[in-house]
């Protein structure tokens, strides 16, 4: 080759390589050299010069033209139609043509140019041996004349061109995406075919073609269709995305895919069209002025709701999110909205998006300034409105609907300061409903009907129902927790009255009926709860689905407690059994295994791992009400014989919290037991590990028996007694007492000798096999004194539980085992999080949208931690429940050890309260959900029932003749002392401990310390005691209280000497009357039988036999109506369902 024309191949190679990357002002010299070197390729020359006339001139306004662009497609024109030679050069000559006739710079039109068969032309110019710059041509060519053809009205033409050249550009795609001109003309292509509006392209073309699209734009940033001298109408790569976006979410919304692959991958899809939509929506728009609203962000930010609440409701899996499931979904949709913000000026819409996204994820802090913060813009936004005579910008069925839902999430949610706002909430929208809600009786003046003002759009009935459901909602539950007990009857009348009205506006929905049941219901309106109970349960059976199971269960715990309030126990129990079949079938009840492989039971378990904490609380609660009845009817063993399906259930439901695998972060912890029994996962070494327990008590039951159950160390704290009051008994209309009358106010004396329930005559899903296997009777346990019981049990090592936070005695102090943040050296600082031995875990956990709630927001899914922290609380609840059935039964080392275990769990509670938050405060504050409780208060739990345990200990040696000793009466009320020190409204603690004071001042047992030979310390002279020595914590009485009326005329001079054991026993009943009092007073006692009766013999006991009359009254309207168990042990969530 010559260097003549090694110089034409050379400048022939750079001029192709200008018009690839359309470095257009290289043209002129590289044609120049080329015509100089090559004068024999004309055809070119002459196309590199239309193209370049072409892409310069179509840029600029028609009158800047330059009149020798027709003369250059002119002759370019008349050179192709002569020549045949070099077949590429003459399409690429015949495209610029093209070109030239679209962008109006020839005077042909592009129709008239003959541009062949574009589809057999991909056969010719698309293999692989064509020169890059003929396939741009034919990109650029079907581009063309698929533009025309739109035009022109050929749609189905166009459409023909466009699928041939997605299929080309599909199978070539790396070299496209390698060629930005290219990749430019492909794309046009692709979005023409994809978005076109005619119906010959089916959604899966447009998918595919879309999705090809897809791939070439996130390669490359979008250019101006100057760039490449396209001067036709670019279709935006913003508009493709909106159009893609809006295709994948009809995707999404139909309900036909079936498998987790194909929901995963469009689950995948739609959130990449969602973060491409999002940068190139938010990259073309700017913030707006004060006086606008960024109407496109706004519908952007709807969509993106929108679809999280399709991926995170009922008809979504966790695993069919992909990594991250809910939880991932979700934080995506919260920056989302954080970024649009960036976007808008005050938007209230958004506002209120970010507060049900917040409430979502359980922060609700944060969710609740937004609230606030919404409910501010509004209030302006409407005074603004209001004075210049036009509408409010927002929705006013929304905003009621917003506020509404708030509402309810704080009465669910939170407790005495979120009830006061909830309270507060509900007098802003009784204010709006009293402006927005037309008076039905009120006359508009004649003449005055059209006054210039514009007339708002009145709330649908189904709003306004679920506002007044707020209403009473938030009104009744702050009548719970009001300081002020004179106004809690007018509270719970309100609520009342704004719940029926609720229920007559439409068809009342099932969370409106449960809210009216249960405040019927604590209201002792027995009948009327029973009847809205029914009506919920008949509409929820015709709205029967998956996620109605919990709330039929609700109801049928509900319909349980009030058939147990009209004594009917018999169909109480049978309705509790009920509740367990239908909220999660024989599987979770029953325990067969042998159903595992049955599709029903596999659903079943579905729905058991979609439930939040709360759910399963619930479910839980109906098993004890269950085995309450059970002991009610049979007696406390045949409850204890069936009290392993609690744990059992308990294992089943809470096993994906991993419960078992929380470490306590305090020293005081025990370590585990080295037998597998006492844990959850051997229930049965647990709870049937020893034979049935004669009912006496051991003869190695002593006073050291109590003090050993005294001083068991409980790593920190335990519980409750109630009085020895006489029997309350109702009588029928003969005047005969029922024999299934259950009396709540003498639970410690329940002494069922006949069990009536037997194996065969048990409801069927009830029977247990109770026989104990050989291989958990291994050695006898060690009773309280040292002694080998004659039981045979199961070996349970229970390590010893410390009484106290910082115990300084050297028992208490035990060397833990190593773990990551508690190393022996403390030389070099701790790991950092997320070293090997603590990985960090990610909570993918959240809520599904229950599909008979007006709310479309998921419901709250708490994090792991406070997820765990509630199944704690549960299972110590559990342990306290079985610790009472063995206390009734008098199996009293079976108590007690169900009360360490109950520590246990509160020991965990704490150390992971004390994990985020090590402050007193931080332990004392329940916090948002949670099962309703602090630390603070499961701990007053457990050392209430040890007080119970010491308490029934004592009762049952004073049966059996033996008196006990003062000593034992001191432990006992040293236990009630700490539980009131953790909680100091501690229901069952005040009443025990007030129980235990009002004997001592009425002289039947002595809490007195015993100095010189036995003689009671005080029992001398005044003269000769000292007033430091008064008993139990209380001050000593002033000198008034010598003359004070409250004292009994019955009472002999010598019990009105000031020696310090009278002082003692009148501060114990002043002491006792002030805490009855103000129990009594309290959201948590003003309907606690047990609290006013005993509050009645303290006024007995005072002289003041009037008010103590009254109050035996009230006690007996009480126990008329009282349930088995309280109404708040429905579950969380108060009156909201």
């Amino acid at each position: 080759m010559s260097a003549h024309e090694d110089k034409a191949t050379r400048y022939i190679g750079l001029l192709n390589a200008a018009r690839v990357n359309g470095s257009w002002n290289e043209f002129p010299e590289l044609i120049r050299k080329v015509n100089k070197h090559a004068p024999q390729r004309t055809v070119l020359t002459q196309t590199a010069a239309a193209e370049h006339h072409v892409a310069t001139n179509a840029t600029q306004r028609p009158q800047t033209t330059h009149s020798s662009s027709s003369t250059t497609v002119d002759t370019l024109q008349r050179t192709i139609e002569g020549s045949q030679d070099h077949t590429e050069e003459i399409f690429q000559g015949r495209t610029c043509l093209a070109w030239a006739a679209f962008t109006g710079i020839s005077n042909g039109t592009p129709h008239s140019i003959p541009v062949g068969n574009v589809i057999q032309l991909f056969d010719t110019y698309g293999r692989r041996d064509a020169s890059l710059w003929t396939k741009i041509c034919l990109l650029k060519a079907v581009s063309i004349q698929g533009k025309s053809q739109m035009q022109r009205g050929e749609e189905l033409q166009a459409v023909a061109i466009y699928k041939a050249a997605a299929s080309w550009v599909e199978l070539n795609n790396d070299l496209v995406k390698a060629t930005p001109q290219m990749a430019y003309w492909a794309e046009q292509i692709l979005a023409a075919y994809g978005t076109g509006s005619t119906d010959a392209v089916s959604t899966e073309a447009r998918s595919r073609a879309l999705q090809t699209w897809s791939t070439l734009v996130l390669r490359s940033q979008e250019v101006s269709r100057t760039t490449y001298g396209d001067s036709g109408i670019q279709i935006s790569r913003t508009s493709v995305w909106e159009y893609y976006y809006d295709m994948a979410i009809r995707r999404l919304e139909q309900p036909n895919h079936t498998t987790t692959h194909t929901r995963a991958k469009l689950a995948a899809e739609l959130r990449a069209i969602e973060t491409a939509y999002e940068t190139a929506l938010l990259k073309n728009k700017k913030f707006p002025k004060a006086t606008e609203s960024n109407v496109v962000i706004e519908q952007w930010v709807e969509r993106v709701v929108r679809n999280w609440q399709i991926l995170c409701g009922p008809g979504w899996q966790e695993s069919d999110l992909g990594p991250g499931g809910r939880n991932a979904a979700t934080r995506n949709v919260l920056d989302i909205l954080y970024r649009a913000a960036t976007k808008t000026f005050h938007s209230t819409l958004i506002l209120r998006r970010l507060f049900q996204v917040h409430k979502s994820l359980a922060e609700f802090d944060l969710a609740y300034h937004c609230l606030d913060t919404y409910i501010e813009l509004v209030e302006r936004a409407r005074e603004r409105a209001a004075k210049a005579g036009e509408p409010s910008p927002e929705s006013e069925e929304i905003m009621l609907l917003v506020v509404a839902e708030g509402v309810e999430g704080l009465c669910s949610y939170g407790h005495q300061e979120e009830a006061r706002k909830a309270f507060d909430l509900v007098s802003q929208l009784e204010d709006w409903l009293d402006e927005i809600v037309p008076d039905e009786h009120e006359v508009v003046p004649n003449g005055h009907a059209d006054s210039g003002h514009t007339t708002p759009t009145p709330p649908s009935n189904e709003a306004v129902q679920v506002v007044y459901r707020a209403i009473g909602i938030g009104r009744a539950h702050w009548a719970r927790w009001t300081p002020f007990s004179e106004t809690r009857s007018t509270l719970q009348s309100d609520a009342l009255e704004a719940l029926q009205k609720a229920s007559r506006l439409s068809d009342p929905h099932p969370q409106t009926l449960y809210a009216l049941a249960l405040l019927c219901a604590e209201t002792r309106d027995i009948s009327q709860a029973v009847k809205w109970t029914k009506m919920g349960l008949q509409k929820l059976t015709q709205l029967r689905s998956q996620g109605n199971l919990q709330q039929q269960g609700a109801f049928w715990h509900l319909m349980t407690l009030l058939l147990s309030s009209q004594q009917d126990f018999d169909t109480a129990l049978q309705s509790s059994i009920a509740t367990l079949d239908n909220v999660l079938g024989p599987t979770l009840f029953n325990g067969h295994e042998s159903l595992a492989d049955d599709p029903s039971t596999r659903a079943t378990e579905q729905i058991a791992d979609d439930l939040e904490c709360d759910d399963l609380q619930k479910v839980v609660e109906v098993q004890i009400t269950y085995l309450a009845l059970t002991e009610l009817m049979d007696g406390p063993e045949a409850a204890l014989n069936v009290s392993g399906e609690l744990l059992s259930l308990y294992a089943k439901l809470f096993k994906r919290f991993e419960v078992g695998d929380i470490k306590p972060a305090i020293d005081e912890m025990p370590p585990p037991p080295k037998t597998s029994a006492g844990t959850i996962k051997s229930v049965r070494g647990s709870i049937f590990s020893r034979r049935k327990a004669t009912p006496s008590l051991a003869p190695s039951v002593t006073t050291t028996s109590l003090r050993s159950v005294a001083n068991t160390d409980i790593s920190g704290r335990p519980g409750t007694q109630t009085s020895q009051a006489p029997t309350i008994q109702v009588t029928d209309e003969t005047g005969k007492s029922s024999s299934k009358k259950h009396h709540h106010l003498v639970h410690r004396h329940h002494e069922h000798k006949d069990s009536r329930l037997s194996k065969d005559t048990r409801p069927l899903n009830t029977r247990r096999i109770t026989e104990e296997p050989e291989s958990l009777e291994k050695e006898p346990f060690a009773s309280a004194d040292g002694q080998t019981s004659p039981k045979n049990t199961a070996a349970i090592d229970h390590a010893p539980l410390t009484g106290r936070i910082h115990d300084d005695r050297s028992e208490a102090k035990q060397d833990l085992g190593t773990v990551p943040h508690n190393v022996t050296s403390h030389d070099q600082a701790p790991p950092p999080l997320g070293h090997p031995e603590q990985p960090p875990e990610q909570d993918v956990r959240l809520p599904n949208i229950n599909s008979s709630s007006t709310s479309t927001s998921p419901i709250p899914r708490s994090s792991k931690t406070a997820a765990q922290k509630h199944a704690f609380v549960v299972l110590n609840k559990m342990w306290l429940m079985i610790s009472t059935l063995y206390r009734r039964s008098h199996m009293f080392e079976d108590a007690r050890e169900a009360c360490e275990e109950a520590a246990k769990a509160a020991s965990r509670v704490e150390a992971l309260i004390t994990i985020v938050d090590a402050s007193a405060r931080s332990l004392a504050n329940p916090g948002w959900g949670g099962g309703g409780k602090s630390s603070d208060e499961v701990w007053a739990d457990v050392y209430c029932s040890k007080a119970e345990l010491l308490l029934a200990i004592a009762q049952r040696r004073e049966k059996e003749g033996t008196v006990p000793t003062s000593e034992a009466w001191r432990d006992i009320v040293e236990q009630y002392e700490h539980c009131l020190m953790y909680y100091p409204n501690h229901s069952a603690g005040i009443i025990g401990l007030s129980n235990i004071l009002l004997d001592y001042y009425d002289k039947k047992i002595d809490l007195a310390k015993k100095v010189d030979d036995g003689r009671s310390f005080g029992s001398g002279h005044a003269s000769g005691s000292k007033d430091e020595d008064i008993m139990l914590g209380a001050q000593t009485p002033s000198q008034e209280h010598l003359h004070d009326p409250f004292i009994s005329s019955s009472e002999t001079p010598e019990d009105l000497r000031k020696t310090p054991e009278n002082l003692n026993r009148i501060a114990a009943r002043d002491r006792a009357y002030g805490l009855l009092n103000t129990l009594t007073k309290l959201g948590s006692g003003w309907d606690n039988s047990e609290a006013w009766f005993a509050l009645a013999r303290a006024h007995e006991l005072g002289g003041e036999i009037e008010k103590a009359k009254k109050i035996l009254w009230w006690c007996i309207e009480l126990e008329d109506t009282r349930p088995i168990r309280h109404w708040r042990n429905l579950g969380c969530g108060g009156y909201v369902l």
